[in-house]
């Protein structure tokens, strides 16, 4: 059995997710996991649960949240000792265990081992610790050493990847954590030495300035003997601090811009080749400078300039955005969280933790919606970035073929309703209660895509009609058929047979924007009929209406494309370097996830 207290609590066993039981019940569980195998007295228990305001009942009350527990987790996992309780937990079945564990791990390997060993142990971290315990006095303090250990792992990772020369890579996340942790005089010094190695002296007395400044206003303190002798050190640039590397005479950044001129040079060549009127961009920063955007973070693009703006750093594995509630939102699929993204600041201001894997993420004026297809679960997000509505779906018609993709596969946002595709069906909830208003059989199978103009639905599904040989069809059943199936809120209205599945589909610009993986297409449906077909590079997965474009996100290639929706043109590559996925669009800009 696992047990996760590193963000939303998660208990699984042998047999998946453990249901278990909410309020004081669930609170308690939390409080004997931060003090596993240790016998606590029913007194101490109720002091924590109740804070000194128990009711007479309170012993009894207590009593009947272990049996709840022991109903969930097995009678033998919380046993008895006289007037007290004791949670039995095996090692390694406590995350916070297993962080330490690693990290203890971590001190005895080379560096380029132990900064991989170090990202395990920050991966088991998926939120807020104790999250589901809010504000109680126990989880309070236990929240405070689980983020000092956050912190402290992290710093370990960074000074291993410094050692292997990562220091450019580093400083997006770096500022991140800075800008969470101002006075901490580790990140901050090395804050300093990435961007000093990566020819910013300048950027690194800026940041001993600003922390200077912070710790004289705030404290009456003056920075650490360690963070003055460094500043000392890129003053006069101590060769001990490793100065930016040369090659054949040129920096570390003179050669991160000519690649970066190279593959724009490329996107152009192939595309003139294909006899398409193009210019490839160069990615430069708001500073003038070459931009490298590095994996895991949302890239910006000004729509106007055709240009990618900024990198901010986000969660692992980013895969979904969405754009709406006054902020860009996006689905991190390994860390299973949502990192909400103020447009003006380009700042991470809120991380919320899921504790399943996200599948799709749409988002209006006011809310935010995040699936778990996997885990039947359906979350709203308010514009704060506060889970108010937790809703567990279950498909009335579950996939036939075992193994196969279940529960919620797309979700789509109109005015007073969210539509859910799963299955063969469609179904409307009410956003305030996530209650089933009703459902609609459209046909087909387990698609994502799902749009709505507000007026009609349209609905990408896989069907199993088309037969493949006999010798195939054993082995892997019938070929899939790719439809789109347009309804209205009550009755299918019509089916257009595609050549391929859809990814991913938009309405915008009077008409429907689909995206076909293979053999990579764009499809443009207006008023029902299937108006053109356009080539649009390698698997495209992700589409974003901007700045009266469309921009295409080609996956495997790492490459944006922007289209002309008049004449189905493409008129801009943007090669971001890394593998793309989702894009919205928001303020004249496009957010693009990159892995």
């Amino acid at each position: 059995m696992r047990f996760d207290i590193l963000g939303p609590l998660e208990v699984v066993g042998d047999d998946g997710a453990i249901e278990l039981p909410t309020g004081r019940a669930r609170t308690l569980l939390l409080l004997m996991l931060t003090r596993p195998n240790e016998a606590l007295t029913i007194d101490a228990l109720v002091d924590e649960l109740w804070n000194g305001n128990a009711p007479p009942s309170a012993g009894k009350i207590v009593q009947g949240y272990v049996g709840q527990l022991r109903r969930a987790l097995g009678t033998e996992r919380i046993t008895t000792r006289g007037h007290a309780y004791l949670i039995r937990l095996e090692a390694g079945e406590l995350d916070v265990e297993l962080v330490e564990a690693l990290r203890a791990e971590s001190r005895t390997q080379r560096d380029d081992r132990r900064a991989e060993t170090l990202r395990q142990a920050q991966a088991r971290f998926r939120g807020r610790a104790l999250d589901d315990a809010g504000d109680e006095s126990f989880a309070t303090a236990e929240r405070h050493r689980l983020d000092d250990l956050r912190v402290a792992i992290l710093a370990e990772r960074v000074e291993a990847e410094l050692a292997l020369g990562r220091h450019t890579d580093l400083v997006p996340e770096l500022e991140r954590a800075v800008a969470d942790h101002a006075l901490d005089e580790r990140l901050r010094g090395q804050l300093m030495l990435a961007l000093y190695r990566s020819g910013r002296q300048a950027d690194a007395l800026a940041e001993y300035a600003d922390i200077r400044r912070l710790l004289t206003n705030d404290l009456g303190l003056e920075p650490s003997d360690e963070l003055r002798a460094l500043q000392r050190q890129i003053l006069e640039h101590a060769p001990k601090l490793g100065t930016p590397a040369r090659v054949n005479g040129s920096t570390a950044a003179d050669v991160g811009r000519s690649r970066l001129v190279r593959r724009s040079m490329i996107a152009v060549a192939g595309l003139l080749a294909a006899g398409v009127a193009a210019a490839g961009v160069l990615l430069v920063s708001r500073s003038g400078e070459p931009l490298v955007v590095p994996p895991n973070s949302l890239a910006v693009i000004d729509a106007r300039q055709n240009r990618v703006l900024a990198a901010v750093p986000v969660g692992s594995r980013p895969t979904f955005v969405a754009a709406g509630a006054g902020a860009v939102w996006v689905a991190n699929v390994t860390d299973r969280t949502v990192s909400r993204v103020d447009p003006e600041t380009l700042r991470v201001t809120a991380i919320v933790g899921l504790g399943f894997e996200p599948t799709d993420l749409e988002a209006d004026g006011r809310h935010v919606w995040v699936v778990g297809g996997y885990d039947h679960a359906l979350w709203r997000i308010d514009a704060d970035g506060v889970v108010r509505l937790r809703v567990r779906f279950e498909e009335r018609y579950p996939p036939r073929r075992q193994g196969y993709e279940r529960g919620i596969a797309g979700i789509a946002l109109s005015s007073g309703a969210v539509w859910l595709s799963h299955g063969d069906e469609v179904t409307e909830l009410d956003p305030a209660t996530g209650d089933v208003r009703s459902s609609i059989r459209a046909g087909g199978r387990w698609q994502r895509a799902i749009a709505t103009d507000g007026e009609t639905l349209w609905v990408g599904f896989n069907d199993t009609a088309r037969p493949r040989t006999p010798g195939d069809s054993a082995q892997y059943g019938p070929e899939p058929r790719a439809d789109i199936v347009s309804v209205d809120p009550a009755t299918r209205v019509d089916s257009l047979e595609l050549s391929s599945f859809p990814a991913e589909m938009i309405v915008a610009s009077g008409g429907v924007w689909i995206a076909l993986p293979i053999p990579g297409l764009v499809s443009q449906i207006v008023g029902g009929r299937l108006l053109r077909t356009v080539p649009a590079g390698n698997e495209p997965v992700g589409l974003a209406f901007a700045d009266e474009a469309l921009w295409v996100t080609n996956q495997l290639d790492g490459l944006v494309r922007r289209m002309n929706v008049l004449t189905g043109q493409i008129d801009t590559v943007l090669d971001i370097g890394h593998r793309v996925e989702d894009a919205a669009a928001a303020d004249g800009r496009v957010f693009v996830a990159v892995r």
